[in-house]
Order: C-alpha cells, then structure tokens, then sequence
C-alpha cells in the first residue's frame, strides 16, 4: 500500500470531523500551494463520500418540492379548493 493511500485510511477511519473541524481544514488546506493541493485532492475520504450524500439529499428534495409546488399550481388553475391542494401536496397553510 502507497504511503498516500495509507494515510488516507487513517483520516477516513479514525479522524472524524465535526463540521466545524472540517471547516479549519478547508482553511488549513487553502493555505497549502496549489500544487501540493493538487496532489492530496487526489484522496478520496468519507468527508468527499458525505459531501456527495449530502449533495444528492439536497437535491431530491428540492426536486420534491418543486414537484408538489407545480401540482399545487396545476390544481389551483383547475379550480380545487385549497383544503384539496393542500391535502394533496401536504403543504402546510403557510406554503
């Protein structure tokens, strides 16, 4: 196993970081020069992996969202009463 490979374990195994903590190692990282940020970019970690589910959680449910938001429109120009459309898109009455 590569020593990079290695160490990249280690953090992903054993040095969980709160979002504060990841928050000092973006700033801690960005003073590093680019090029060697290059070459430790190449790691892929957990913190990479939750970013990604993250991202991905964030965007279905905007996509849900926007979904019942344009069912709530559609039904509205149909005529159905707002009790309906809110019943059937499960926004509450401040949506």
């Amino acid at each position: 196993m590569e020593p990079s490979t290695l160490i990249a374990s280690f953090f992903d195994h054993y040095l969980q970081l709160d979002d504060q903590e990841e928050e000092q190692f973006r700033d801690e990282f960005s003073k590093i020069p680019p090029k060697e940020q290059e070459e430790m970019s190449q790691f892929t970690t957990s913190w990479h992996e939750k970013g990604l589910v993250q991202g991905l959680e964030q965007g279905r449910q905007e996509g849900l969202f926007e979904g019942r938001l344009r069912t709530a429109k559609r039904m509205l120009s149909l005529g159905f009463a707002r009790e309906q459309i809110q019943q059937a898109t499960e926004f509450s009455k401040s949506e």
